[in-house]
């Protein structure tokens, strides 16, 4: 009558969210997919694939407004989809101390035009 399948945890690492589909729950309304499209137009043309693309409050099937912050979760991998995000910031510190400097950087322009960034 049933079957039961074993599917792995989905842990969200500190600097990272996970951002949840929903395949069950109600069907979203008229006015949240008005919402949408409404603020998808190019000039005077909606973008017809972003129609079904929408992020909606919990309990709706779609896009998930509240993101899940880090921890374990165990989801059924059938009714959530978990999209990982990373949030943290890279950065990079130029400067002259030899033991802290970073190789030279080669940049090629959409030119072609070579260039060593120091």
């Amino acid at each position: 009558m049933f079957k039961v399948e074993l599917d792995d945890v989905a842990v969200v690492e500190r600097g990272q969210v996970a951002v949840l589909i929903s395949n069950i729950g109600e069907e979203p309304t008229e006015e949240m997919k008005k919402r949408l499209t409404s603020s998808q137009t190019e000039g005077e043309v909606v973008v017809e694939e972003a129609r079904e693309r929408y992020v909606v409050p919990k309990g709706f099937r779609g896009i998930q407004e509240e993101v899940a912050g880090p921890g374990r979760y165990y989801l059924n991998k059938r009714a959530y989809i978990p999209y990982i995000i990373d949030t943290t910031n890279i950065t990079i510190d130029w400067d002259s101390t030899s033991d802290t400097r970073f190789d030279q950087l080669l940049v090629i322009s959409r030119t072609a035009f070579r260039s060593t960034s120091r």
